[in-house]
């Protein structure tokens, strides 16, 4: 879910595939098509788990994945196909995190990037989207 228009500040829904990578993205909370043309972004088939934020502080929310084998963040400042506008790594390369995004700091409307670890239930949060050591 998310505000993938940026004009009305309402979250609405999305799909992504993770076996074909391809993004379906509606802004309405209505049944049928999506609003967007279909993209594809990132590799297919993989275990990416998806993310939605606000990357660059402009217009609404746009899509990215978590590769927690690597320890990569892949987002893009569209939603559309193409290459990552940010690749971050962040965090250690452990199949068993999660992927996290918000705002942690406030004061703006820049989404930080972030991982838990459920083994320890820790959780490491930068206030932006790049790579280098938590903020928090």
């Amino acid at each position: 879910m998310g505000n993938f228009d940026g004009t009305n500040a309402t979250d609405t829904i999305g799909v992504y595939l993770a076996s074909t990578g391809f993004f379906y993205l509606k802004n309405t909370n209505t049944p049928g098509n999506a609003s967007i043309n279909p993209f594809r972004f990132g590799p297919a088939g993989g275990s990416l788990q998806l993310l939605v934020g606000n990357w660059n502080g402009t217009g609404g929310d746009s899509i990215g994945l978590y590769d927690s084998v690597n320890g990569k963040f892949l987002l893009r400042n569209t939603n559309s196909g193409g290459n990552a506008d940010i690749t971050a790594s962040f965090g250690a390369k452990n199949a068993g995190l999660i992927g996290l995004r918000g705002n942690w700091a406030g004061g703006d409307t820049i989404d930080g990037i972030g991982v838990y670890n459920p083994a320890t239930g820790t959780f490491y949060l930068k206030n932006n989207p790049s790579s280098g050591t938590a903020d928090l």
